[in-house]
């Protein structure tokens, strides 16, 4: 497993433990502007080709151990009203599945990359402090996704770790500047992202109504999702807990 953070993320691309304080100043700049564009931020090529192999396998160790393979409820129901099966939409590894020495769970609690979300989305950024839910690793396979939804947390971080054959595109409704401000509401646009095994990307997910189209092939796609929020002590329900995990410790 990687030792430190360079091995981890491209820290000379990407300098968030300000190793260039001119780089890491002209990211941020033009990092901001991206996400107060569209409420999306994508880096590309952010973690190490290196550690991504290695992370991935753990992901899948550790998924086939601890994940919990449930089915969309909010999607189930609606679709059992219409007397369609329920959809089973991706295996979920919670946070406390997550071992503490993994490459994500550092990651996550390093300290520069709060620093970089909170200059990026504009205000103080707080880690989740929800033992499950703060940090999760999703694995979909094939003819698995996410139907339309938006996030809980006010900010989400996908870090993508491995891609699928085909599928697996994120679609996401960008948002204005307006939006992003509260200002009011403006014609919103379709985004694509197609899974990008390395690629960081920040955004504003509880505005922003967003999917993964179903996965298809045999290579699953594997993502972590890291949540932040504008606020200091934020956890999920119970309700939220059970439905998610199955579980609420």
């Amino acid at each position: 497993m990687p030792a430190d953070m360079d091995e981890i993320a491209d820290l000379e691309r990407y300098p968030l433990d300000r190793r260039d304080l001119r780089v890491l100043e002209e990211l941020v700049d033009e990092s901001r502007r991206e996400f107060a564009t569209s409420g999306v931020l994508v880096l590309r090529e952010f973690l190490r080709e290196e550690a991504l192999a290695e992370i991935a396998a753990n992901c899948l160790a550790n998924g086939a151990i601890d994940g919990v393979r449930l089915p969309d409820i909010d999607l189930a129901e609606q679709r059992g009203r219409a007397g369609e099966q329920p959809p089973v939409t991706e295996c979920l590894l919670a946070g406390d599945r997550i071992p503490a020495s993994s490459p994500l769970k550092r990651l996550y609690l390093w300290e520069p990359l709060l620093d970089f979300v909170s200059r990026v989305v504009g205000e103080p950024a707080y880690r989740s402090v929800d033992a499950l839910g703060a940090l999760t690793v999703h694995i979909q396979e094939h003819g698995e996704g996410q139907d339309w939804h938006f996030d809980l947390p006010d900010y989400m971080l996908d870090v993508h770790i491995a891609a699928p054959e085909q599928g697996g595109v994120l679609e996401y409704h960008s948002l204005p500047r307006a939006v992003l401000q509260r200002s009011g509401a403006q014609r919103q646009r379709i985004g694509l992202l197609p899974t990008a095994p390395g690629t960081f990307l920040l955004h504003a997910g509880r505005l922003s109504r967003h999917r993964v189209t179903p996965v298809r092939g045999r290579s699953p796609r594997i993502t972590a999702a890291m949540a932040f929020h504008g606020k200091p002590g934020q956890r999920l329900t119970d309700h939220v807990r059970r439905k998610r995990f199955g579980r609420t410790e």
